[in-house]
């Protein structure tokens, strides 16, 4: 926004039901259910997957979250990454450490420790 000094960084809202609705979209992300609703298995290697959006849990006093830049970081066992991006390719068998970081207009930037888990059994 022209005019305004931003010097306060985007930060994630401790909201209880948002949360538990972002964790069902995520689980539903990395998953392989049946017709009945049951999990078959998580999502086989190659399978491109996007972090759901977190519109409901990242805010800003300024920039809107679509004016946010998000930066996601990864781990697995065989890689430690970031990019650009909420998608990526699952390509190593195990557990996925993510954590997005969000960016202000103004670049001023999400510092947190908090991660989320999700278990990729091949």
């Amino acid at each position: 926004m022209l005019g305004v000094k931003d010097e306060t960084a985007p930060q994630y809202i401790k909201d209880t039901e948002a949360y538990e609705g972002f964790m069902y979209q995520l689980e539903r992300a990395y998953k392989v259910f049946d017709e009945n609703g049951d999990v078959k298995h998580s999502a086989p290697l190659g399978t491109s997957f996007t972090i759901p959006s977190l519109k409901d849990l990242v805010f800003d006093n300024v920039s809107t979250y679509e004016e946010m830049t998000a930066t996601t970081y990864y781990k697995s066992s065989q890689v430690d990454t970031s990019i650009g991006s909420m998608s990526f390719k699952l390509s190593y068998i195990g557990n996925y450490l993510i954590y997005v970081s969000f960016a202000d207009v103004a670049g001023n930037s999400i510092d947190t420790d908090k991660f989320i888990s999700v278990n990729d059994d091949g």
